[in-house]
């Protein structure tokens, strides 16, 4: 077994820490267009919604450019591309929730450590003085068991499943960001294409 210098176990920790730093600060920079994805999805959303009330509330003048027959196929392309919009919004919420929560439980508990070292330091320099035996380590379980009892029930499996992951993975919250951000991305992309398509089949057959 091979022995480790503390110096070369602080340097190992340090390339680590860096390491770790790093691809936080890259899944952050890509989570981050999130946002713009979104609101591009939002607007083209909103056009959906505006053209196919428009054309079923005048389905006699457009079935006179379009044709009767490719009407409802143009209707039926502008409603999948409305719903793959609706997709994209639920998911860039997820997104947004998954991205504020870890800055929130990461800024928060950095200083609620902190608070508890200088603390402990504390008491255990006047345990010290008064030759007494105090332990000032904590449960980090209790708090976790707290919040799961004000999760719905069908949650609570998902809940404990997706925690423990995190425990074994400090990036495991921006996987799962990364994760909902791929889906919406690819559904934002199906929405603009069908939304394309459908454009195309109006341009076809005016």
């Amino acid at each position: 077994m091979t022995n480790i210098s503390p110096i070369e176990n602080l340097a190992d920790i340090t390339k680590r820490q860096t390491e770790f730093e790093l691809t936080r600060a890259f899944f952050d920079a890509v989570l981050s267009t999130s946002a713009s994805i979104d609101k591009v999805a939002t607007w083209l959303l909103a056009g959906l919604g505006a053209t196919t009330a428009l054309i079923i509330a005048n389905l006699e003048k457009t079935s006179l450019f379009v044709g009767a027959d490719h009407l409802g196929e143009v209707i039926f392309l502008l409603l999948v591309a409305g719903l793959f919009g609706l997709a994209e919004k639920y998911l860039a919420i997820l997104v947004h929730i998954q991205i504020h929560v870890d800055k929130k439980v990461r800024r928060s508990t950095a200083e609620i450590f902190g608070n508890h070292e200088r603390q402990k330091n504390e008491i255990e320099k006047l345990a010290k003085h008064s030759n007494e035996s105090v332990t000032v380590e904590f449960d980090a379980m209790k708090p976790i068991l707290e919040i799961k009892k004000i999760v719905p029930w069908y949650q609570r499996l998902n809940f404990e499943k997706h925690f423990k992951r995190s425990l074994g993975d400090p990036l495991y919250g921006h996987k799962r960001a990364a994760h909902f951000y791929n889906r919406q991305v690819a559904y934002a992309v199906l929405q603009l294409l069908v939304s394309v398509l459908a454009v195309l089949l109006i341009a076809v057959n005016v």
